[in-house]
C-alpha cells in the first residue's frame, strides 16, 4: 500500500527527494533491494547533500554485500551530519563485515555517545569487542544493552557467546537459551514440558534439531547420555542426517525435521522436549563434564570399507581430506573462511595425498589449484558430499587427517574421532575458554587472530604437516 501511494505522489511531483527516499524504504522492507537502491540514487541526484539518502543507500548496499561502496555512502552521510547516530551504527556494521572490528567499535561508541539509550549500538559494540577477543569490554557493552532492554534476545544471546568463550559455562548456557526467541519451533505446544535436567528414568524425551548441520553434529555428542538416562529418546534432525544418526544412536528413534512436524513428535507419550543445544546446560556444566570419547558417529561399515579401499588405492603416504570454506557465502562470513588459492604451503608438503571434501561445486577451484601448485586433489564424481552426508562420513572415516575451517566437514571428522585440524577464528565460542575443542578430543585448533590474515595460519598448519608426515 505504501509503495502504491508513494508512487502516485511521485507521478504528481517527481522532484521531491523525500518521496524517492520513502519509496526506497518501502521497497527495502519488501526485500526489493535493487529497486530501493535505484530510489536512493534518484533522491541523491535531486539532492546530493541528502544525508539520510546516503545512509539508507549504505544500508541497502551493505545488505547486498557491496561493502566498500556502502562505506563510502555512510561516510558521506556522516560528513554531512556528524551527529547522526544511526549512520555511525550502520558504518560500524559495514566496517565490521570487512574485518575491521576496531574501526567499527569506534563508530559504535560514537553512536551510544550521541544516543545513550541505543540498545542496538551497544549490542554491536559487544559483538565487535568479542571478535577482537576483548571479552571484558564485550560483556560490559552487552550488560549495558541488557540494562536498557532486559528482554533483548540479541543482547542476551551475544552475551552467552562471550561467557562461553570465557569459559563461564554455568551462566553462559543459561543465556544461550535466549537464541531461541519466542517463535522457535521448540516452543510449539505439542510436548508438555521443557526438560530442566530432571530425572529421565522411564520418561520419553524429544530432542529438537536446531541451527546448521555442523551444530547438529556437535550437539549430537550429548545424545548418548540422554539415551542412557531416558526411558526412550526421540531425536529430530535435518533429513540428510537421519541415516547417520539412526546407525549411531540405535536405541533412539530418529525422525527428520519436517514441516508440518513429523507425526512421531506429536504423540502423547512424550514427557519432555529440548532443543539439542539446550542439553548442554544440564550435561556440560564444566569442562570436566566433557567425555574423552573416540567418536560417537558410526559410518556405514560397507561404504566405509569401500572408501577405505579406494583411498588406499591412491598410493603411499597419508591421505588428508581438505575443505576450505562454507558453502554459504556472504560478505560477513567470507572473512571466516579461506580460499583454496591460499593453500599453497599445505598443498606443497611432499609425500601427502589430498582428497577433496569441499561439498559444493568447486571443480574450477580444484583445477586452478592443481595447475597452480602442481598437485592432484582427488575427487570422485559418484559421491554427493553435500546431500549424502552418510556417504561423506564413510569417506571421511577412511582418511588419516582432515584440515578444514569451522564447517560441518570439521565437525563430522571430530565426531567420527578422525584427527582434524580446524582453521578457526580465535574468538570461536565453542572452544569454551580453552586452546582446543572440548567437544572433539581429536581436534587441534589453528587460530586466526582478528587482525591477522589466513596466510600465517595456513603456514603454521603446513609446518606441522611437514613435521608430522614428512619429517621436515
Amino acid at each position: 500500500g505504501a509503495v502504491d501511494l508513494i508512487s502516485r505522489a511521485i507521478k504528481i511531483d517527481d522532484t521531491v527527494p523525500n518521496f524517492h527516499l520513502n519509496l526506497g524504504n518501502a521497497l527495502k522492507y519488501q526485500g526489493k533491494l535493487d529497486g530501493a537502491i535505484a530510489c536512493y540514487y534518484h533522491a541523491l541526484r535531486l539532492s546530493p547533500d541528502y544525508f539520510r539518502a546516503h545512509n539508507n543507500l549504505g544500508v541497502a548496499l551493505t545488505q547486498q554485500g557491496k561493502l566498500e561502496l556502502a562505506t563510502r555512502h555512510l561516510q558521506a552521510a556522516l560528513r554531512l551530519s556528524p551527529a547522526y547516530p544511526e549512520a555511525h551504527l550502520n558504518l560500524g556494521k559495514a566496517l565490521q563485515q570487512q574485518g575491521r572490528p576496531d574501526q567499527a567499535a569506534t563508530h559504535y561508541r560514537e553512536a551510544v555517545r550521541l544516543k545513550p539509550n541505543y540498545v542496538e549500538a551497544y549490542i554491536n559494540l559487544g559483538a565487535a569487542m568479542r571478535e577482537m577477543d576483548d571479552l571484558d569490554a564485550a560483556a560490559a557493552s552487552l550488560h549495558s544493552a541488557i540494562q536498557l532492554d532486559s528482554s533483548s534476545k540479541e543482547a542476551r544471546w551475544n552475551l552467552s557467546l562471550v561467557l562461553l568463550r570465557a569459559g563461564n559455562l554455568t551462566q553462559g548456557w543459561v543465556e544461550y537459551d535466549w537464541r531461541l526467541g519466542n517463535n522457535h519451533p521448540s516452543l510449539i505446544d505439542y510436548s508438555p514440558c521443557w526438560w530442566d535436567g530432571s530425572d529421565l528414568n522411564g520418561k520419553t524425551i524429544l530432542i529438537r534439531a536446531e541451527q546448521g548441520i555442523g551444530d547438529e553434529i556437535l550437539f549430537a555428542g550429548l545424545f548418548p547420555e540422554v539415551i542412557a538416562a531416558a526411558g526412550h529418546c526421540i531425536i529430530e534432525c535435518e533429513t540428510r542426517l537421519v541415516s547417520l544418526f539412526s546407525r549411531s544412536f540405535p536405541a533412539a528413534t530418529v525422525i527428520p525435521r519436517t514441516h508440518p512436524v513429523h507425526p512421531r513428535a506429536t504423540q502423547p507419550d512424550i514427557h519432555f522436549q529440548s532443543p539439542a543445544g539446550s542439553l548442554a546446560r544440564w550435561l556440560r556444566p564444566t569442562l570436566e563434564s566433557f567425555p574423552a570419547h573416540a567418536g560417537y558417529l558410526v559410518p556405514d561399515p560397507a561404504r566405509a570399507a569401500l572408501w577405505k579401499q579406494r583411498i588406499q588405492g591412491l598410493g603411499q603416504g597419508p591421505k588428508i581430506g581438505i575443505c576450505w570454506r562454507s558453502m554459504l557465502r556472504s560478505a560477513d562470513r567470507s572473512m571466516h573462511y579461506t580460499r583454496l588459492s591460499q593453500w599453497g604451503p599445505i598443498l606443497s608438503v611432499p609425500g601427502v595425498t589430498f582428497v577433496n571434501l569441499q561439498y559444493d561445486d568447486c571443480r574450477a577451484e580444484l583445477a586452478e589449484a592443481e595447475q597452480r601448485f602442481g598437485v592432484k586433489i582427488h575427487a570422485w564424481e559418484d559421491i554427493d558430499l553435500r546431500n549424502d552426508l552418510d556417504d561423506a562420513a564413510a569417506l571421511t572415516a577412511g582418511l588419516d587427517l582432515v584440515i578444514s575451517p569451522t564447517t560441518a566437514v570439521a565437525a563430522t571428522a571430530g565426531a567420527l574421532g578422525i584427527p582434524v585440524w580446524e582453521l578457526a577464528p580465535a574468538d570461536d565460542w565453542a572452544t569454551l575458554g580453552t586452546n582446543g575443542s572440548p567437544w572433539y578430543p581429536s581436534m587441534r585448533i589453528f587460530p586466526r587472530q582478528w587482525d591477522e590474515q589466513w596466510d600465517p595460519v595456513i603456514e603454521a598448519a603446513a609446518h606441522q604437516l611437514r613435521r608430522q608426515f614428512s619429517g621436515a
